[in-house]
């Protein structure tokens, strides 16, 4: 008498868990560079807007606000007058990922740390490849530390 086996062996449930974990840890590092590059977006945009913005504080003041290296300190004039109605802070907002801002009286410079290693940041005439740099005036460049 014949007998018909059914399931699978141990050797073939061991191998499909372990293709299973492989395709797992690939796809959790490609959400996890996706997430940080989204981020990176988040940070040049926002940037961006408050450069934007300061401009035209600039044009109506005369002067940049005032710097003691403390973004939101710093910068909390332009929502107190109405530039902003929040100011933008870093999406991880950590002692590392924070928004810096840097002033004379004719330039400013802003700065953020990037995660992925982003192109804008190694290509935006900035002092360092690792942050995302940028200002208005001839000399904002020297404003960075």
């Amino acid at each position: 008498m014949r007998r018909t086996k059914y399931g699978f062996t141990l050797i073939e449930v061991l191998i499909t868990m372990a293709i299973i974990g492989m395709l797992y840890s690939i796809s959790i590092y490609g959400v996890k560079t996706a997430r940080a590059r989204a981020r990176d977006g988040e940070r040049i945009a926002d940037l961006n807007r408050v450069q934007g913005v300061l401009v035209q504080y600039y044009s109506i003041e005369k002067t940049y606000p005032t710097s003691n290296n403390v973004y939101t300190d710093d910068l909390n004039v332009l929502k107190t007058e109405k530039y902003l109605t929040a100011l933008p802070v870093d999406p991880i907002n950590n002692g590392e990922n924070i928004y810096s801002y840097y002033n004379s009286s004719d330039n400013f410079a802003l700065r953020a740390k990037m995660e992925a290693g982003n192109a804008k940041a190694k290509n935006d005439n900035g002092k360092s490849p690792d942050y995302y740099e940028t200002g208005n005036g001839e000399a904002w460049i020297d404003l960075l530390p």
